[in-house]
């Protein structure tokens, strides 16, 4: 078999070159799931707070759902345990050969923490984040993202009345998936034609 079969061989078995338009159309359709559920999830809070099920902790007139809590210290234990889950998932996917990208969402506490008595910034999802890439688990890095966001251009990204992400971060989520995606994408097609080239 030449080099250029096997590098075809490679492409199918792995699916690492992806038509761009089922990509495109991917991430459309997965950005429409997301934007879906962030609204389901504010929509259930609104019925819930409504109708008293739901306790709500409010800050400088800001609604939050578990406040102080929310930030509070997770043990190395805890992070690692954590991060077994995540590596599990990862693993029992590639057996699928489906890959496992991991992309946090921060919750509000998280974001708005100044707001909080405390105001102490948590650590939570930057130290889990870490363990997880020495572990080579994908992680799509939305905290950095939101922070900026939130701090240097003074965009809101929770509703004041309530503790679930707004549009701006749903796209802002959205659109650093979809660039991790196509970087991946990127990177396993070039890595292909450079196995090809040294078969060659």
């Amino acid at each position: 078999m030449g080099a250029t079969g096997i590098g075809n061989k490679l492409r199918d078995r792995t699916g690492a070159v992806i038509n761009s338009s089922k990509v495109l159309t991917w991430m459309a359709v997965t950005a429409d799931r997301i934007s879906k559920l962030a609204l389901y999830h504010r929509t259930l809070a609104n019925i819930e707070r409504t109708f008293g099920k739901k306790e709500y902790i409010n800050y400088q007139n800001e609604f939050f759902m578990e406040g102080e809590y929310a930030n509070r210290t997770f043990t190395n234990d805890e992070i690692n345990r954590i991060a077994d889950v995540l590596e599990g998932y990862k693993h029992a996917l590639a057996e699928r050969g489906i890959p496992f990208v991991f992309m946090p969402i921060p919750n509000k506490e998280n974001i708005y923490h100044q707001m909080l008595p405390s105001a102490r910034r948590p650590d939570f999802l930057p130290r889990l984040m870490a363990e997880l890439r020495s572990r080579d688990v994908q992680v799509v890095d939305t905290q950095s993202t939101f922070e900026h966001l939130y701090k240097n251009e003074k965009k809101k990204l929770y509703p004041a009345d309530d503790g679930h992400w707004n549009n701006t971060a749903v796209a802002a989520a959205a659109d650093l998936l979809a660039r991790h995606l196509q970087q991946t994408d990127d990177s396993t097609e070039n890595n292909t034609r450079h196995l090809v080239k040294q078969l060659d």
